[in-house]
């Protein structure tokens, strides 16, 4: 692939903003509140979820 970018990878993005973009406000609240959290720092909090079947965090 030109730019050396991963084919899996790429559709993984692409399915994963494909199904975040078609959710409404209180649908993306309520995915983000069921994360995972994984630990505070100085940046901030993280958390993973899972979009479409691909972990996000």
């Amino acid at each position: 692939m030109p730019g050396g970018g991963d084919p899996g990878r790429l559709s993984d993005y692409d399915t994963v903003a494909t199904s975040l973009a078609l959710l409404g406000g209180a649908e993306l609240r309520e995915l983000v509140d069921r994360a995972t959290p994984l630990g505070t720092g100085i940046g901030g909090s993280s958390a993973r979820l899972h979009v479409s079947g691909t972990p996000v965090r």
